[in-house]
């Protein structure tokens, strides 16, 4: 609410937008599944926003209208972000100082306003570095930092897979292993296809210990689902509560014998997430990022798909994280 050039921009969106909705002429968007993959944070506030507009105003906004809005929450949270700035960040590197300006402006380039320090020094200079005191360790060698699963392996001229792996790192996971420790066997579900509101019940139930919770966890699943679509695209459907309500970030998986219909656009679903973020934990909204990662890697969920096991998702999961270097 303190972005004022957020609210002035969402603002002059909204007027000409009303009356298109009064006359009935809603835009259309060609990056609609895109962002939609991509967003999803920024998606769930630009549903809740359409929500009350079609409480106060009447009027019912399609995907298309709703993303636009999604543009304008998700530039909201970019720079929020940006703005924290109070992370440090150690690159344990054998290059000369002269090396490592090129290697320095990258990486200030990429989180300048999120980093409050970064520090670049040799091995064997650390003995007095306090290394407990920053939240990111990186090295552009092998060396006993990496080896001990202390820091991630950079380049030294860092490319886009440099850029993710510290992103995650920032982001609030620490290792790979808390990452795919969300994905637990007694979570997981494989068999039959079932209809939509079945797949979503069954994977409440896995992942609640009461029936109460589980019948609050699905009614607020279902509501979000006849707000929009939840289909992401390679035959992936994350389902998911409009806002926070369980103690945990939960997330339970189904790998169904073939593909269901998902929704009334026709789309058809062969594995679906079912993701509950944490309550009161701004960070745990990070997940949709590892998530997006996920699903955009065609190879990953092929892999999946052919041998439906959880030994293999986690092995798939695993060797997928080792891919984007985090590690």
């Amino acid at each position: 609410m303190d972005n004022v050039q957020f609210r002035v921009s969402l603002s002059l969106h909204l007027m000409p937008l009303l009356t298109r909705l009064k006359y009935n002429m809603q835009l259309k968007n060609e990056l609609l599944h895109n962002l939609r993959q991509s967003y999803q944070v920024a998606f769930d506030m630009a549903f809740s926003l359409s929500s009350m507009i079609k409480e106060h105003f009447g009027y019912e906004l399609n995907e298309d209208e709703i993303s636009y809005l999604a543009i304008y929450f998700n530039s909201a949270l970019e720079a929020h972000e940006e703005h924290a700035g109070t992370k440090r960040m150690l690159i344990i590197s054998s290059l000369k100082r002269s090396e490592t300006l090129l290697l320095r402006e990258k990486i200030k380039s990429w989180f300048a306003n999120t980093l409050s320090e970064l520090v670049i020094e040799d091995i064997y200079h650390l003995e007095h570095v306090d290394v407990s005191t920053f939240d990111v360790i990186c090295t552009t060698e092998k060396n006993k930092f990496y080896e001990n699963n202390l820091a991630i392996l950079i380049s030294q001229f860092p490319k886009e897979e440099d850029y993710r792996a510290i992103k995650m790192m920032l982001d609030g996971f620490n290792n790979k292993e808390q990452f795919e420790a969300l994905f637990t066997e007694a979570n997981f579900y494989i068999g039959k296809p079932m209809k939509q509101e079945q797949v979503i019940k069954q994977l409440c139930k896995l992942s609640t210990k009461d029936t109460l919770s589980c019948k609050q966890l699905y009614e607020e699943v279902m509501k979000r689902e006849t707000m929009g679509g939840t289909y992401f695209g390679n035959a992936i459907a994350m389902p998911h509560p409009m806002y926070p309500i369980t103690e945990n970030t939960l997330i339970a998986v189904a790998l169904l014998e073939k593909e269901i219909p998902w929704d009334t656009y026709g789309n058809m679903v062969q594995l679906i997430l079912l993701v509950s973020v944490e309550k009161n934990n701004p960070k745990a909204y990070k997940i949709w990022s590892y998530l997006t990662e996920m699903i955009h890697d065609e190879k990953l969920i092929e892999a999946i798909l052919k041998e439906p096991s959880y030994q293999n998702f986690k092995k798939q999961i695993s060797a997928f994280l080792d891919k984007t270097n985090f590690a």
